[in-house]
């Protein structure tokens, strides 16, 4: 979808540039009123808000089977997956003894298994609270990041005016267009732990429903989710059935829980993935002008490329405490008292340190891909509305 936007096109007319996204344009030759603005470059917070609103929807469309995967392996007891795996018809974990080794299950075994016994619409169960969280999720997050941005270099101008500026007014900062190769490594990543703070109380309760739609029927699911979910009609609980089922037996902190730890993973987190793209994209932009004809590596594919590595990067930090925070959210209540200390000290005494990063194969096969799609979706309508705005 988003990589189509940024494919190459061809044409004969020496009055027309493909922009860096694919889309085309008067050359700024002999229009210079309408050349493209340089990728990176933004004219308004309010264009960060909804490029970032098509990005997410591209990331979760790209990457939910992989996210899929990646929970059920981090919440699923080992011997109930291989059980389930081996014979497609397990119920319960089996009894293991204390000093056992659990059996452990590749992620290509789970997907076998999930599209035999559930079909391919298995692989995305769960995809409607993301769907309808990513838009807003992710234009608060690109909004939040533009505002971190902006902020940072008011507050430099504020104390080192630039020599072309009349005053060290704040305002000057943010009312100017927004150009990020302006601006050094620590101001990304100092935007990028800013834009988590924002966008935290809508993924903590959507991630809360997303893991419990994405367990249901599973032998790690609650057990009075279970009850639920075969008290109704087909056996399953929707989304919004599962909202008033956590409501109803854990009120409205029941859909907060996880929130803490969404945020102890997503603060160093976004600080990484926008620094990675940005690091990742300057070093490949090496050629001159926006419609990118004299680089050594077409645009379109360094803005897939930078995408994707900043999801690698984002993963490799964030996995242990998003374990941390699936089996958080998917425990019956009162498991863990104390939240997400009582799940590291649990998980890592039974299971030992390499459970925390379970599931990290489906999470990098989805990083590069999925962010891949999110950042051509932004640059892709990014670059839109700066030509029509």
């Amino acid at each position: 979808m988003a990589e189509s936007q940024l494919s190459s096109v061809t044409n004969d007319s020496p009055d027309l540039i493909e922009l860096s996204t694919g889309a085309i344009f008067p050359d700024p030759s002999t229009s210079p009123e309408l050349a493209p603005l340089p990728l990176g470059t933004n004219t308004a917070a309010w264009k960060s808000f909804a490029a970032g609103g098509v990005g997410g929807t591209c990331l979760v469309l790209a990457g939910h089977p992989f996210d899929l995967l990646k929970v059920r392996l981090q919440t699923f007891t080992q011997g109930a997956v291989t059980a389930a795996v081996n014979l497609g018809k397990a119920t319960s974990p089996p009894s293991l003894p204390a000093t056992a080794k659990p059996p452990t299950v590749s992620a290509l075994s789970l997907c076998r298994h999930i599209i035999r016994t559930e079909g391919l619409r298995g692989l995305y169960r769960g995809v409607v609270p993301p769907v309808l969280g990513a838009a807003p999720i992710n234009a608060v997050s690109f909004w939040a990041y533009d505002l971190g941005l902006r902020s940072v270099r008011a507050f430099q101008e504020f104390l080192v005016p630039p020599p072309s500026a009349t005053s060290s007014s704040l305002t000057a900062g943010w009312t100017r267009p927004l150009d990020k190769d302006s601006l050094g490594i620590p101001a990304i990543a100092a935007a990028g732990a800013f834009s988590s703070m924002f966008t935290v109380l809508l993924i903590g309760p959507g991630e809360r429903i997303k893991v419990l739609l994405q367990v249901q029927g599973t032998p790690s699911a609650p057990a009075d989710l279970s009850a639920a979910s075969a008290a109704a009609k087909g056996g399953r609980l929707g989304a919004w059935a599962i909202v008033r089922h956590v409501y109803r037996t854990e009120g409205f902190r029941g859909l907060l829980r996880g929130t803490g730890a969404a945020l102890l993973r997503d603060a160093p987190g976004c600080a990484v993935y926008f620094t990675a793209y940005e690091t990742v994209r300057r070093n490949l932009a090496t050629g001159g002008g926006p419609d990118g004809t004299d680089r050594l590596i077409p645009l379109p594919v360094t803005v897939l490329l930078a995408g994707g590595m900043a999801g690698i990067a984002d993963w490799s930090v964030t996995m242990p405490i998003d374990t941390l925070k699936s089996r958080l959210q998917t425990a019956p209540p009162g498991t863990y008292p104390r939240g997400i200390r009582d799940v590291a000290r649990h998980l890592i005494r039974t299971e030992g340190w390499r459970a925390l990063y379970r599931g990290i194969g489906p999470v990098m096969l989805r990083a590069f891909p999925a962010n891949a799609a999110c950042f051509a979706g932004y640059e892709t309508a990014m670059s839109l509305l700066n030509h029509v705005c």
